[in-house]
This record gives C-alpha cells, structure tokens and sequence, in this order.
C-alpha cells in the first residue's frame, strides 16, 4: 500500500481502554478452562418490555445489563425518544473513504438527557439516562432505513461506578467469542471503556458532545466528494467497526512442539511428561481491569493498563497519519511503537505472569517452608507491585502467590489485587514514583516511594492536562527532579537486597522484613553507577547516559522517532460542536527537536527465552497476540517488536575479536578480546545468568579439528568436539571431592576450559546455589565490567570481580576499560591445510541448564515448576536466534593463515 492510499485510509484516533472493575482474588485453574463471568440471576436479568429506566449496570452486572438492553434495543423502545433531525456524518467523505469518528450516524437522547440538554447542559445528568447512537453506512443518506443499521455505540450514565460517569456499549455485548478465553478479545461493553479516548476532550465534565443543532437545526456537515466515475475502491471502516472486527484475527506465529523434546526429557528427568497433562495457566489479561472510582474523590493509586490504552497505544490520531506507529523506509511492515504497544510484550509488562518468576518463587518457598508467605510478600514488590502495594494501602496482607489467580468467580475478596499484580510492572507504577529515597537504600528491593494518587510524573514540562483530568481524575506534571528520567528510579527494583538465610533452619519471626546478614541478588544500578555512563556524582558529560537512554530509545534503528505521545480528539480530528479549546486539547508532537524526546517504552534486556515461552504458550499465560486497539495497517503484534528490539540489543551488548593469530604447523595461538558494551556488568541482573566463548577450529571441509564452548541442542557446554557434556556443567565433584566449576582463565589449552563470564555462590551448606535467599559465600564472579568501573568508585564492595579459586583477574577487569583478552594455545593432531577457518563467538543464556535442572530439582511437585518444564521442554527453538538454547551476541571469523 502507498503512502497516499494510507493517508486516506487513516481515520480517527482510539481508544481509552479499560473494561468494568472487577474485585479480583484467588484460586488454582487452567486459563484455557477459563468460563465467562456468570450473570446474576434474578428479575433483573429479565427483559422487561419497554420499561425504562433500565436497572443500572454497577447494581446488576454487566452481563445482566448487555441482556436488558439487548431486549430494549430489538424492541425499539427507543424509537420515540427525542433524535437527531437525520442520520448524518461525523466527518469527510472523499473517494470512496470515511474519515469520520464513527460511520453516519443517528442518535437518540433518553428523557432525562434531553431534559440535560435543552437546559443548556448545565446540572448533572441523572443516573440512567442514556444516548444511543444507530450507525449506518457512510456517505450519509437520507433514504436509509431500519434494515441498513449495523450497529449501535451507546452510553449509559451510571456515575457511581468509574470516574467518567458512563458505561459504554457497542450493543452486542461481548460478541460471539467470550472475552475471558483465548484470544482474550477486548470486551466491548463495561465501564472505563476506550471510547473516553475521545469523549475527554469534550468541554464539560460530561465528556459528551451532544448537541441540539443535531436536533431542532441544521446538523453540522462534512465534505463528501463522490466522483461520477472512479475506479471502486474498498469501504473503509469506522474506527468502532474495525476495533470489534479486525482486532483479533489470527496472526501468524510461532507455535510450540506438540511434546516435550528428547533430549529435554533425558536432561530433565526429575519430573515425567506424565506428571503434567497440561500446564496451570493464569486468568486473562482481559480480567486485568482496576479502574478509576467515581468522582470527586475516586481516584486510586494504581490502575491496570487498559484504562491507559485509549490514548497511549498507537493507532490513528486524525484523518491523515497514524500516530505512533512506523513504516520503515522500502518496507510494509506497520509497527506499533506506542508506549503501550511497547510495553506490554516487555519483559516489565510480563513480570507478573512471568513462569520463570513463579518457579524460582516456588523453590524459595520450598527451600524455606515455614517464612513461605513472607518471601511471597517481598518478591512481589516489584514483580506485583500494584497488587502487594494496594494490599497493604487496604491494611491487608501479606500478598502471596495464591492472589495472582484471583478473578470475579473463584476469589472476588482479592479480584482486584490479582488483577493488578498480574499487570506486572505496569505503567502506574513508574509513572506515580515519587523523587523521595531514591538512589538510596531506603527505596532499594522495590521500597521506592509514590506521589499522591491524583498526580501522574512525567518527562514533559508542558504536558497537556484536560483530557487525562477528565478521563481518569489524573493530573500529568513534571516534578523538579524529573525523577521519571532518571537511572536511580529503575534502581529501586534493580537493586535487590535479601537476606542471607541458611537451608534447614528454622526462622522465627520474618528474616525478610528484619534481615541480619544480606546479599545483593541484583545490583544493576550499582554497576551503572560505577561507570563512565553515570550521570550522578562524578560525571563525564560526554559519556553520561541513564538507563532509559538504552531501554528507552528515542529512535528505530537510528531514525528519530517524531510523534504525540497520545491520542485524544483535538484539532486534528473533525470538528464537532462542545469540544474543548484547542490550547487545552492539542498534543505536541515529541521527538528530533521539536518539544522533548519520544522514548520508546521497549524497556528490555536480551531475555529471548523468557519471551518466546510468552509467544508460544500465550494462551496458557493469559495474554494477548494481537493489540485490540492498534489496528491501523494492520500492524505487526507487539511481541514480534519486541523479539527484533531485544535482538537489535543484543548485537550493541559486546563484541569479540581475535587481535592475533599464530599457526605454527599443529599448534595455533590465537589471543582473543572480549568488550562490554553495555552500561553495566555483562550479563547483569539476576546472577545465574551468563555468556560464554564458543572458539572453534574447522578444516577446509568445514569440520571442527578444536573447539572449546560447544554446545548440545539444550545448550549444555561439551567437552572439545565430542558430545560429552562437561563436568563442570552441573558442578560434579573435581579430583578434590569440591563441586567443580570452571574459573577464569587466562591462558586456555583444553577443549575441556571455557571462558564463562558468570557469578557463581555457594549456600551455607557448600552446594552452589540459585537460590537468591541461599547466596552465603561468592565463589565467582567474571562478568564483564562496564566501561570506567573503579575500584575506589560508588558501590565498589558489592561490584568488585572475582575470578574463583582466588585468582587475579586480568587488567581489563580493574583498568576501566570493560575488557577480558585471553590465549586459546591449541595442539593439534596435525598440521591444518589450507582453508582451514578460525570462528570465536559469544554466547548468552538467561535460563542456562544449571538453573533449570536447580528449578526442577528443588520443587519437581510445585506447580509452577511443573509448568516451568511443561513450557521449556515443549519451546520450539529451531531456526530461532536462541536455537540450541543460546543467543548468539557477537562473532567474528576468519581463515587461519
């Protein structure tokens, strides 16, 4: 499609979204085995003839309602109230396309919001009144009859139940598929609907445009241009039409093997394919809805997303270009860079359903039984943190495991606070983060502080207010420190500080709230800080960078990004009667050198694992593939984004190169240098994780003679070029009885040594552990340095290396430079001929065999462990970046000479 057919396709913007407030709690299913919410039974569910008012949907239940008013709108009992003089436009019609906000349309005013409406809008609308608009098809025209009418956008007052006082309705209900079972489609009739997108912008607290003209004079009109003859073009579909229709159509993906594989099985034979007929799944992300309580005085402090998706996901913002979605140059490809649309498929909007999380929680609790429930409560305060934290304002608690199940049916008493913990990271947690504590231990392990419920912080200083003040009571402001800017508010989650705690001991007490001894889990933002990238403290003006310079571009592979953060119907729209002024209304466009930077809420490390489990398994996990608001071009699902993102990161994480080559005869000397790229220890985060060096040598014929790094297709490291898995790999016992490892090394002669940059501990017990409550004694630590890192710098202690078995490591880890060169002297069999190759890369593993054996080892009848192996053991990773269990993140080849 050309850029102009495009343009002419574009129509509205959309979408505020959120869907009715659930209470939320507990309970153990499949979500595949998810039902709809059941109506309430009574009278109430019952059609009543033409009786109106209806009986309001927060005191029946929306599925109660959606039965009502369907009964009330096939009956036309409507048909006599007050309307529009005729069906009319809602914008231009130009060749055969509409650019109008919804199709022509008819709309009929309900008693009391005539009544509202002829005395001047002033007052309040009562509760039950209601305006529901027919749509037809565009152009407008006065011989339509009933049988033309396709649908119908409706809204009902009801201002007890959300902040902007309407329940919405496309008057079908849910349509033909339920909305709490895959593919978890958008549920278009409830409270906090997207529709507030636009209606925000009217210029009253009504957020409605209705207006007598439509009425008692002459309606308001658009161009229409019909040529007599053109060549026929497709219609093109009304925002609303698209959104129910085109949403949700199935999208090619990645799918999982149909059984475990293999050699999973073989590697991981503590649990039997058996044991787990189907995985425990998780509630759908379509019962993550918390919104806004009504007005003067309903506002909360943590939201879900959907009531954030109207304006902030990326769809059309007026009649001629989408807004925050980006077609690369000579390409077709559509790609939702919103912030919602971004967020949603990172790993910080999975946090909260994420099965690598729940089966390293299920082995803390297993490890240490009796403080179970309190481990829960700490590890939620970043991976649930709405949830735990709403838990707590409710003076409740602890937050466990258990709640992140909860829905409507099987725990209402905690509904709300599983569906805000399943949101993860989500985008009212950073954005309500106070500056106070931060980048100091007070606010350290997800402690960080948060402003008044009615403020939202942002990085613009003019931000425009009236749309979110009226959609959701929030007012967005830039405070003086800009704290949403800054590294130290990432380090509040990526700086985690536990407990030391001994295996087998029995606590007393809560060692998690009142810690003697403690380790540091993670200390990303300590690393940061102590390199040449920090900007607090000593700084290097021209190196300074914060973690959302990285995690956050402003840019897609080096084109700027220029774009208005949100979606709302300002003057870019159609003009309609009862908008606001422009001045309060117009967004500006960010980006290049016009009003701020645009960043990308990508907000991802290199974890390609983690995310393929979410695009393979996304059924069980609860989420969605395709984004119910991002319909524009169809563009591409956000988690195929996310994939290229993480990968684009991985490739500007490190590099590798041989600085030197010396073939003499059968024996080959080749010195390599490894460097860190990133703006902290590489791999950081969570400590198992880890890179190593695959050197290889191959013959002429392409047939590896030497290597060292090998993996097998579950990415074991091998011994050489045979096929036996190295000792090392699982920490067999050495000649001395210890569990064995592989150190740092300097000089490598064996196919048997591989360079691994990794951190390695030991419980109180002298077994290696992945317990984060476990971490007693530091055995290794090789990781990459970031660049600039000192010894005398901040946070040195808790950064320093180690090389193992007390072993210096090498300049590059103290000097600053980020580096590690090593010697690989290789003894051959024989000579190599000519031809012979020369390939050394680097590898990386988020979840390397180690840490998974650990996992199904620890607790092989936890459920989430069981699901753990269910989902890796069925990951289809062939012809994949992570194939063999590995990302490649940089390479380099040559002939040996």
């Amino acid at each position: 499609m050309n850029f102009g057919a495009k343009a002419m396709l574009a129509i509205i913007a959309v979408v505020a979204g959120s869907a009715f407030l659930f209470a939320i709690g507990a309970g153990r299913r499949s979500a595949l085995a998810a039902t709809d919410p059941p109506p309430r039974k009574g009278d109430s569910c019952r059609a009543d003839g033409c009786g109106f008012p209806l009986p309001l949907p927060s005191a029946i239940g929306v599925e109660c309602f959606e039965a009502r008013l369907d009964s009330f709108l096939n009956r036309g009992c409507y048909l006599n109230w007050m309307h529009d003089r005729e069906i009319r436009a809602t914008g231009p019609f130009i060749n055969g396309l509409s650019y109008g906000t919804h199709p022509a349309v008819k709309v009929y005013y309900s008693p009391e919001m005539w009544e509202w409406m002829i005395n001047g809008r002033r007052g309040d609308i009562p509760d039950g009144a209601m305006v529901i608009k027919e749509q037809y098809p565009t152009p407008a025209r006065s011989s339509y009859t009933a049988k033309d009418r396709f649908g119908y956008a409706i809204m009902v007052r009801d201002k007890n139940a959300s902040w902007d006082g309407w329940y919405w309705s496309s008057g079908v209900g849910f349509g033909s598929t339920s909305p709490y079972k895959p593919p978890f489609n958008y549920p278009w009739a409830g409270f906090g609907q997207y529709c507030v997108n636009c209606h925000a912008s009217a210029d009253n607290t009504f957020s409605t445009y209705s207006a007598l003209r439509n009425v008692t004079g002459d309606p308001m009109t658009y161009l229409t241009v019909i040529p007599s003859m053109i060549p026929k073009q497709p219609s093109s579909p009304d925002i609303h039409t698209r959104l129910t229709g085109l949403a949700h159509l199935s999208r090619p993906s990645d799918t999982a093997l149909a059984e475990p594989n293999r050699a999973f099985m073989a590697l991981y034979n503590s649990i039997r394919q058996s044991d787990i007929p189907t995985p425990y799944g998780l509630p759908g992300e379509s019962y993550d809805q918390v919104m806004q309580g009504p007005r003067p005085h309903g506002q909360k402090l943590f939201l879900t997303s959907d009531q954030c998706i109207g304006c902030h996901d990326g769809t059309q913002s007026n009649a001629t270009l989408p807004n925050m979605i980006y077609t690369p140059a000579r390409t077709s490809v559509n790609i939702n860079i919103s912030p919602y649309g971004e967020w949603r498929s990172s790993m910080m909007g999975l946090a909260g359903r994420d099965p690598i999380f729940y089966a390293q929680l299920e082995s803390e609790r297993a490890i240490y039984p009796g403080i179970a429930d309190s481990i829960d409560n700490t590890c939620f305060s970043c991976h649930g943190v709405m949830g735990k934290r709403e838990m707590e304002l409710e003076g409740r608690g602890p937050f466990t495991h258990d709640i992140v199940q909860a829905t409507p049916e099987t725990d209402p008493n905690h509904a709300a606070l599983g569906a805000l913990a399943r949101e993860g990271i989500s985008c009212n947690v950073c954005h309500h983060i106070s500056e106070k504590g931060l980048g100091t231990e007070e606010t350290y392990t997800g402690q960080f502080k948060t402003g008044p419920a009615e403020e939202i912080y942002g990085p613009f200083a003019d931000p425009t207010l009236l749309p979110m003040e009226n959609a959701l009571g929030l007012t967005p402001k830039k405070t003086l420190h800009n704290q949403i800017s800054s590294s130290a508010l990432c380090g509040s989650c990526h700086t985690v500080e536990l407990p030391i705690l001994n295996p087998g001991k029995k606590y007393l007490g809560d060692p998690m709230s009142y810690p003697g001894q403690k380790s540091h889990e993670q200390s990303t933002y300590f690393e940061w800080r102590n390199s040449i990238y920090s900007n607090e403290g000593r700084t290097i003006p021209s190196t300074a960078r914060t973690c959302q310079n990285c995690h956050m571009k402003g840019d897609y592979m080096g084109d700027t990004l220029k774009f208005r953060i949100a979606n709302a119907e300002d003057e870019t729209f159609p003009f309609v009667d009862n908008r606001a002024p422009d001045a309060n209304i117009a967004l500006k466009v960010r980006g290049g050198d016009s009003g701020g930077a645009y960043a990308r809420h990508t907000m991802l490390g290199i974890n390609l694992f983690a995310m393929k489990i979410f695009r393979q398994f996304r059924d069980y996990l609860g989420i969605r593939f395709t984004d119910p608001m991002a319909t524009f071009g169809n563009p591409e699902p956000g988690m195929v984004t996310a994939e290229r993102a993480s990968l684009e990161m991985a490739r500007e994480s490190a590099t590798i190169e041989v600085v030197s080559m010396e073939n003499r005869g059968n024996q080959l000397e080749a010195r390599v240098r490894v460097a860190n790229l990133t703006g902290h220890k590489f791999p950081s985060g969570v400590g198992f994780r880890r890179a190593f060096i695959e050197l290889q040598v191959n013959d002429a014929a392409g047939n590896p003679v030497w290597a060292s790094g090998r993996t097998s297709e579950m990415g074991v490291i091998l011994d050489g070029i045979s096929d036996r898995p190295l000792p090392t790999e699982f920490f067999a016992p050495d000649n001395s009885g210890q569990p064995g490892y592989q150190p740092h090394h300097d000089v490598i002669t064996s196919g048997s040594q591989v360079q691994i940059y990794e951190e390695l501990l030991k419980d109180s017990t002298g077994a290696f552990t992945t317990s984060f409550l476990s971490l007693a004694k530091l055995i290794k630590d090789t990781r990459l340095m970031p660049k600039g890192w000192r010894s005398d710098g901040p946070d040195a202690t808790a950064t320093e290396p180690d090389g193992g078995d007390g072993r210096p490591l090498p300049k590059g880890y103290s000097d600053g430079s980020g580096t590690d060169e090593l010697i690989y002297r290789i003894l051959l069999d024989h000579p190599l001929g000519p031809g012979a190759t020369l390939s050394a890369r680097i590898y990386y593993q988020s979840i390397p065999p180690y840490y998974l054996r650990q996992r199904f080892t620890t607790a092989p009848t936890g459920e989430a462990t069981r699901t753990l192996w269910y989902y890796t053991g069925r990951l289809d990773v062939r012809d994949s970046p992570i194939e063999s269990w590995k990302l490649k993140v940089a390479e380099w080849k040559g002939r040996v000479q």
